[in-house]
């Protein structure tokens, strides 16, 4: 979509594909008339940028919602650069605009998505701070029977079912062997290294910041290999 704005800032140009979008007349755009178009929300903002930049002749870029033909608000981009007339003197300015509504769309899904698993992760790692200190109290001690293996695993049940929440139980293990090795240590043998565990997890974005993609690239790998080795009856 074209439009052209002469010396005093009012559009004296749209192509049809401007027009066919928009479901209205040039007579209809003419001068000021494509603002009544823009979504009451975006037309300040919209209309402060064009004039700022045509008043400095400057190259803009802005995205504002646009009244379609339908009467549904579609995200335009719209670039609007100065031009010159044929002795080199600033004549007005020339935009083209796309539409941009399904880009859009997907990056705020995308923004939504991310910002709620990495709630989720920072949440878990968080619990893994406030049980670390709870377990401690209520893990056997190791003058009791069976008090140092129930002591050595407990840290890492924790940190297994928190895992298990976001990944699966099926991938928790795995997950934690890796972490745990990132980490740089052996297992997760106290509350000590618990609580220590879940401040490392924190500091890398909870627990799928963590993770990362070499992980998910090494778990794939070893997925195909699995399906490549034959089956016994």
């Amino acid at each position: 979509m074209i439009w052209r704005a002469g010396l005093d800032a009012r559009c004296d140009y749209f192509n049809e594909t401007w027009l066919a979008f928009t479901g209205r007349t040039f007579e209809q755009e003419f001068g000021d008339g494509w603002a009544e178009g823009v979504h009451g929300d975006d037309l300040d903002r919209c209309v402060g940028i064009y004039r700022d930049h045509f008043a400095r002749r400057a190259v803009f870029e802005m995205e504002y919602r646009l009244r379609r033909h339908d009467g549904a608000y579609r995200y335009i981009f719209d670039r609007g650069v100065p031009f010159t007339d044929e002795a080199g003197q600033f004549a007005g300015f020339i935009g083209s605009c796309v539409d941009v509504e399904e880009r859009v769309r997907a990056h705020a899904l995308l923004e939504a998505t991310a910002v709620r698993e990495r709630m989720v992760a920072e949440g878990l790692a968080a619990e893994l701070v406030a049980q670390s200190d709870e377990a401690e109290r209520a893990a056997p001690r190791p003058g009791r029977a069976g008090g140092a293996a129930a002591a050595a695993t407990a840290p890492e049940a924790l940190a297994r079912e928190k895992i298990a929440r976001v990944f699966g139980p099926s991938q928790a293990d795995a997950i934690l062997r890796r972490l745990v090795t990132e980490m740089g240590i052996s297992a997760l043998s106290t509350m000590e290294d618990l609580e220590r565990f879940a401040q490392w997890l924190k500091g890398r974005g909870g627990i799928e910041g963590a993770v990362g993609a070499a992980l998910s690239v090494q778990m794939l790998m070893q997925r195909i290999q699995q399906l490549g080795q034959p089956s016994r009856g």
